[in-house]
């Protein structure tokens, strides 16, 4: 019997060890059956439901936190004149007012002294978040930058929100004072040099430039008496410890220069105040070139948002038109302002260059 061979099972072997070819997935006809019957309705249900799960799901689920709505709690403003004056009269006037506006109290916090420094960098130590303001008068970017070599805050730190009011600028006597104009106080001033003292509001402010211009251009030697605030000046002017005070054309000087308790010797402005028909503008006094500006203006850090820049503006703007502001301001010696932010910061840079020309021919140097 002849030996086993693999020979004859060659060609066998080789079409077993091909791999086969891919052949399509054929549905059995039972799962088409399926398909189409009672279990295959189930199934398409249950894919329906799924799916509407899914989608119901996203529907409920949790919105994302709504954003603050702003004011949401009380804004505090600073103010850098003590209570009583003009810019106290001012800040208590339009926060009355905000409050029922915005729905949130605001709180006046009086920070007076060292030309304003004190509470303009209390404002700029707060959040840059809106709830704190200040309301401070021109100077502290229009004449402190230009005063002190060192200051805790630059002019580009601060943010002008809203020009409340404009103050005009009287020059009060005292009624002990014989001198009832500008021409017999020069004259009485080169007769008695050094024996007229007058009342400032700090020193290197508008009014305390103002009074160093005169001493300039007429030639006088006037001892200049810095107060804290412009009532302690009247008081004092009333009792002739002082001869003269440069302040706002508001109480507490008004009433007094009404009755004829105290002189008004000329105001500021190109033309009469209506509050004081006969006192004369510094023009016609003979000083033309005495124009300065008292402009009472609401600040915020620089780093604050555009929106509540804008915001906070259109709520002063609103406040200063109502006609119980418009009435109290105009009794006071006050025109209301309200221009746009974009506004206020030129003309703040308009001043400044004034200012700074003014004090180099002074030769004024707080530092």
């Amino acid at each position: 019997m002849k030996p086993w061979s693999n020979a004859r099972y060659a060609s066998s072997a080789t079409l077993v060890s091909s791999p086969p070819r891919p052949r399509k997935p054929v549905k059995s006809l039972a799962w088409n059956n399926y398909k189409n019957s009672a279990g295959g309705a189930i199934m398409n249900i249950m894919k329906k439901w799924c799916m509407a799960t899914a989608v119901l799901g996203c529907m409920t689920s949790p919105p994302a936190p709504a954003q603050e709505t702003f004011p949401a709690k009380p804004i505090t403003l600073i103010v850098s004149y003590p209570p009583g004056g003009t810019v106290d009269l001012i800040a208590r006037t339009v926060s009355h007012q905000l409050r029922a506006s915005l729905g949130q109290t605001i709180v006046v916090e009086n920070r007076p002294g060292a030309n304003q420094i004190i509470a303009t960098s209390a404002a700029l130590r707060a959040p840059a978040d809106g709830y704190t303001l200040l309301l401070a008068d021109a100077g502290i970017v229009t004449l402190n930058p230009h005063l002190f070599k060192k200051l805790p805050y630059k002019a580009s730190d601060l943010q002008p929100i809203a020009d409340l009011a404009e103050a005009r600028i009287v020059l009060s006597a005292s009624k002990a004072l014989a001198s009832n104009n500008l021409a017999d106080l020069f004259k009485y001033a080169k007769a008695n040099p050094g024996k007229l003292n007058y009342g400032t509001l700090g020193v290197g402010n508008t009014h305390h430039l103002l009074l160093e211009s005169i001493k300039q251009q007429g030639g006088v030697d006037i001892v200049n008496v810095p107060y804290q605030g412009y009532a302690a000046a009247i008081n004092d002017l009333l009792g002739n410890q002082i001869q003269l005070v440069s302040g706002a054309l508001s109480p507490p000087a008004l009433g007094h220069l009404k009755t004829g308790a105290l002189h008004a010797l000329a105001v500021t402005g190109a033309t009469r105040s209506p509050l004081l028909p006969g006192t004369p503008t510094f023009a016609e006094a003979g000083f033309p070139e005495l124009q300065p500006r008292s402009s009472f203006i609401v600040y915020g850090s620089a780093r604050m948002s555009k929106e509540q820049v804008g915001f906070l503006n259109d709520a002063f703007a609103k406040v200063l038109s109502t006609p119980q502001t418009i009435s109290i301001f105009l009794e006071n010696g006050l025109d209301p302002q309200g221009h746009e932010p974009a506004e206020i910061k030129a003309d703040l840079s308009r001043m400044s260059e004034k200012n700074s020309a003014l004090i180099k021919s002074v030769g004024l140097t707080l530092d």
